[in-house]
């Protein structure tokens, strides 16, 4: 009889698991402040998790713009679920350039998994843009049409937009959709 409720206890333990949406070991995520978010996430419930907070939330159909106080954050969705996000560590007007760098790199360290990155440098030079560009690119993921994706990485963008200076660092995982 109690092998028969242990039994029973671990089918139900199972059964509750595996019914209940979560975050697996290798699931690729992003903090947008203080909701997690993970690429393969239905839109519904990235809006649903995003309304219990009192972040700004515009939605545009394929791409939601997320206004979170700190930081405004790009997540974009194919097929309703969610192929890509971002989140600024720095802006030109923050005041500590060298902090962003480190947490964005340290965050990349801890989330990578040990997986292979690559380090690019692509520098752009247009009248009104000159920007050098370092992306840390980590963790492939081969699509079912053979195409290979980024799983996450960080991009440090320093020159002139414009004629003003400007320093991004952005986190993000996921693949930004081409507008092709």
């Amino acid at each position: 009889m109690i092998h028969l409720q242990r039994t029973c206890a671990v089918v139900f333990a199972l059964t509750m698991l595996i019914a209940l949406p979560s975050v697996g070991q290798n699931t690729v995520t992003l903090d947008i402040g203080s909701v997690t978010v993970w690429l393969g996430m239905p839109k519904t419930d990235v809006l649903r998790k995003l309304a219990g907070t009192a972040y700004k939330v515009t939605d545009l159909g394929d791409w939601i713009l997320v206004d979170s106080y700190s930081s405004v954050h790009d997540l974009r969705f194919r097929d309703r679920k969610m192929i890509y996000a971002d989140r600024e560590w720095y802006m030109s007007n923050e005041t500590d350039e060298a902090g962003a760098v480190i947490g964005a790199l340290g965050a990349l360290a801890q989330k990578s998994n040990g997986s292979a990155c690559v380090v690019t440098h692509d520098p752009v030079a247009k009248p009104t843009i000159s920007l050098d560009r370092i992306f840390v690119l980590c963790g492939r993921t081969i699509r079912s049409d053979g195409t290979v994706t980024v799983e996450r990485s960080v991009v440090i963008a320093l020159g002139v937009i414009s004629g003003k200076k400007s320093l991004n660092v952005t986190e993000r995982i996921g693949e930004f959709p081409n507008s092709n």
